[in-house]
Order: C-alpha cells, then sequence, then structure tokens
C-alpha cells in the first residue's frame, strides 16, 4: 500500500514538473489541455462505403479538397472560406462515422478542452448512435465532424466517445 501512495506522489509531482518543462503547444494551457474547436458536422459528402475512421488535415490545400466533398448546400459554396484555420500553427481532425443505412446518427464534441497524456492528444466526442428499436428513416447518411487544434504538443490522436469507448486512433505524420 505504501509503494502504491509513493508513487502516485511521484507521478503527481512528475504531472506539475513536465507542463513546465516542454512545449504544449498553442492554445494550452499550464495541465497541458489544449483547446480544440468544432468547425462543422455534416451528414452528406460525396463519398460512398466509408468506413469510420480518422483522417488530420494539415494544409489549406487539403482542406479545400476535403470540403468540396460534401454538397454545395450543406457547406456553403462548396469551399472552407469561411472557417478560419492557420494552418501553420494548427490542424483539422476529421472524425468519421463511416456510411450509415438509417438516420439517427450524429457526432459532436464533447469538451473544447483536450487533455494531452504522454504526447496523445485525447478528444472526447458524443457519438450518437439511434436505439436497434427505432423507427428511422431509410436513408444513406456519412455522418463526420472536422475540429481544429494546434498542431504542436502531441503526436498522437486518440477519439473516444462519451462513455470513455475508443473509437480510433491515428498518429500524426
Amino acid at each position: 500500500m505504501k509503494t502504491i501512495a509513493r508513487l502516485l506522489i511521484f507521478f503527481s509531482l512528475l504531472m506539475v514538473a513536465i507542463p513546465g518543462c516542454r512545449d504544449t503547444g498553442l492554445n494550452a494551457d499550464h495541465s497541458g489541455n489544449i483547446n480544440a474547436h468544432e468547425l462543422f458536422t455534416r451528414q452528406h459528402y460525396a463519398v460512398e462505403n466509408r468506413r469510420s475512421g480518422l483522417s488530420w488535415i494539415s494544409d489549406a490545400v487539403a482542406f479545400e479538397q476535403f470540403c468540396r466533398r460534401f454538397p454545395r448546400k450543406t457547406i456553403g459554396s462548396g469551399d472552407c472560406g469561411s472557417y478560419a484555420v492557420d494552418f501553420e500553427h494548427e490542424g483539422v481532425l476529421v472524425i468519421d462515422m463511416g456510411t450509415k443505412n438509417t438516420s439517427g446518427y450524429s457526432l459532436g464534441l464533447a469538451q473544447s478542452r483536450v487533455p494531452v497524456l504522454d504526447g496523445t492528444a485525447v478528444v472526447t466526442v458524443e457519438w450518437m448512435e439511434p436505439p436497434p428499436d427505432a423507427f428511422l428513416a431509410q436513408v444513406i447518411t456519412h455522418p463526420c465532424m472536422a475540429v481544429k487544434l494546434p498542431n504542436t504538443g502531441f503526436t498522437k490522436i486518440r477519439v473516444v466517445d462519451q462513455t470513455g469507448r475508443n473509437r480510433g486512433e491515428l498518429a500524426l505524420p
């Protein structure tokens, strides 16, 4: 029991010391958290049979190409001009639920403060799925979300849902 208490004290002190010794990235606070900003969530975009997953967009050209996948009526005129991202200091995390055969699925950013643990940014989302016995519209959807994050202070991203279930991991280039 004494060993566990000593370990807890050691790691507590270590967690206090580490943020002061490293660059936690832009928009980081002293606890090692970074700010996340939900740019948009969408239900439809021009892909077929998409699997769930994560992707990182690190430049304006790739972000513009991503935005062109959406029908014009869902994201302005098909460009990303209204979403301010400074790609010198920020990137965009795309969280994709994959192809769904009914309505009732959605994504949302659960917390704007993202902890960085051992070089991994842990993004918590609200991953909503309809109940199995729900009456739903039969429609193909592709729920996804774009989240702006600083591009320094971590080398990996883990996305977890509101219950703590791991929904994906991504190592940054």
